[in-house]
């Protein structure tokens, strides 16, 4: 997201001027971009969605196109043969949970190292790697909490009677969807075959870093269900009344039906 200092550097200069908007325009643009990253395109790998999903999210309302190709030659976004469009040094920008989902679901940020890639001068990148080794020492203060905590005596491991699909086939989904098996079975309402099925094809749609997510977050709340899309409808904020509510719904139907 967007780091302390990226409003100085040269390229969020060119993209101000390239979008005729003010500073606060600017970093709105930029941090809306983040913000759609790092819940529909985790690994960086935004231009899975069109030009136009991705401008109606940021509430663009210029020339159909000029955003994205005003972030393209400004180099917030590049080019890419394999996945059309990369978010620029998204390692840098990738806020703390979506990277700790990442590293869950066992994947990494397309196209370069999820902690951090060679030095730079690039402001934003100092900010990024200072805000990682602030994160570390929290890391460690969690750690040496959890190790003061009894454990639990552990349990047999559920084996899911389903076949995972391919798209989910990740270790860390793999131990997310053991975790949500054993959650069933001690709420008293341990899965069906038929409901395991449709939960896992449900799941299949979103891919395994929000489907590791909803588990997550059933689990935290003791929720019998998943809700995967209830994390997107929250990015994308509640749709209120009015045009822009209008809006906001719509975005929301465009991005479920593409899914």
């Amino acid at each position: 997201m967007a780091k302390r200092g990226v409003i100085d550097h040269p390229k969020f200069n060119l993209l101000k001027r390239l979008l005729d908007t003010n500073r606060s325009g600017t970093l709105g643009y930029l941090e809306c971009l983040w913000q759609f990253a790092g819940r529909f395109a985790p690994q960086g790998n935004i231009g899975r969605y069109s030009d136009e999903e991705i401008e109606a999210w940021l509430e663009w309302d210029g020339a159909p196109g000029g955003l994205i190709e005003a972030l393209v030659k400004a180099r917030w976004l590049d080019r890419s043969e394999a996945h059309r469009l990369l978010v620029h040094d998204w390692a840098d920008h990738v806020d703390h949970t979506t990277r700790a989902a990442l590293r869950r679901a066992g994947l990494t940020v397309i196209g370069g190292d999820p902690l951090g890639g060679p030095e730079s001068d690039d402001t934003s990148t100092v900010c990024a790697r200072r805000a990682n080794a602030d994160v570390t020492e929290d890391e460690r203060g969690a750690h040496a909490v959890s190790r003061a905590m009894p454990e639990p005596e552990p349990g047999p491991e559920p084996e899911p009677r389903e076949a995972i699909p391919a798209v989910l086939d990740t270790p860390g989904f793999r131990a997310a969807w053991a975790d949500w098996l054993r959650h069933r079975r001690q709420i008293r309402h341990p899965l069906k075959p038929m409901t395991e099925e449709r939960q896992l094809a449900e799941l299949a749609r979103h891919g395994p870093v929000v489907a590791v997510r909803a588990i997550e977050d059933s689990i935290r709340h003791g929720w019998q269900g998943l809700f995967p899309e209830k994390g997107a409808a929250r990015a994308a904020g509640p749709p209120g009344r009015g045009p822009d509510g209008e809006r906001a719904r719509r975005v929301a139907a465009m991005l479920e039906a593409t899914s």
